[in-house]
């Protein structure tokens, strides 16, 4: 897209009338010469536009700057609520993974248990979130359109063991959530979750499906391990 070198200036004339002073030197914006839409003579660069009222006037610049505007999008932001944040370690862990996403940024409330997300686009929004689902963060999304973590391929049906990786359990407080999540799933009997763990295990005789979205529910998530 071209750039526009000079911007629309108006003076007042008498009369109430006004006239372009500087004209708009648009290239290739929409395609379109812009200043062949203007009344030109060799005597000047542009005649006073005496049939044109004030509204019509700057009606008629706002046509012509509106693909200018429209480029430039309004930032993305999205809000997890009910996350998982228990101490100032969950807040930092929670915005470096988005910091790791060029042009994303996060705020992560202590107090409000969310995290807000500032993104230049929806895409990148998208990969701020997929970041911190990774990271071992969940919570309700204040945009639909942006995806979470999908446990349509975990199974329903009842096992006696499973391991779960990457679930975020920086302390105590972390890893006493993650239990007592679980401990509200029928046929769940035992975990080994434990602070700065990287994966534990979940014994009984349980639903994975009703484990997993346990954990969600309390604002954390994790990635079922691979059967070896």
């Amino acid at each position: 897209m071209g750039e526009v070198t000079h911007w629309v200036t108006l003076r007042r004339e008498i009369g109430g009338r006004f006239h372009i002073a500087s004209l708009l030197k648009i290239s290739r914006i929409s395609g379109i010469d812009h200043s062949a839409l203007f009344f030109r003579s060799p005597e000047c660069s542009a005649r006073p536009l005496s049939f044109m009222n004030t509204k019509t006037l700057v009606a008629f610049a706002s046509i012509l700057l509106a693909p200018v505007f429209s480029a430039q999008a309004a930032p993305v932001t999205v809000k997890l609520t009910d996350v998982h944040l228990c101490c100032s370690s969950c807040v930092k862990d929670a915005d470096d993974a988005v910091a790791a996403i060029p042009g994303a940024t996060a705020f992560a409330d202590l107090h409000q248990k969310a995290i807000l997300i500032t993104a230049p686009d929806q895409a990148t929004a998208q990969k701020a979130v997929d970041a911190l689902v990774a990271a071992g963060y969940y919570g309700s999304s204040s945009d639909a359109t942006v995806k979470q973590v999908d446990f349509s391929a975990v199974t329903d049906a009842k096992v006696r063991s499973l391991t779960v990786e990457g679930v975020h359990l920086c302390c105590d407080k972390c890893s006493n959530t993650a239990k007592k999540a679980l401990a509200a799933v029928p046929g769940v009997t035992g975990d080994t979750a434990s602070k700065d763990s990287n994966s534990f295990v979940i014994t009984g005789d349980f639903s994975p499906k009703e484990a997993m979205a346990a954990l969600n529910r309390a604002g954390l998530t994790g990635a079922v391990a691979k059967t070896p």
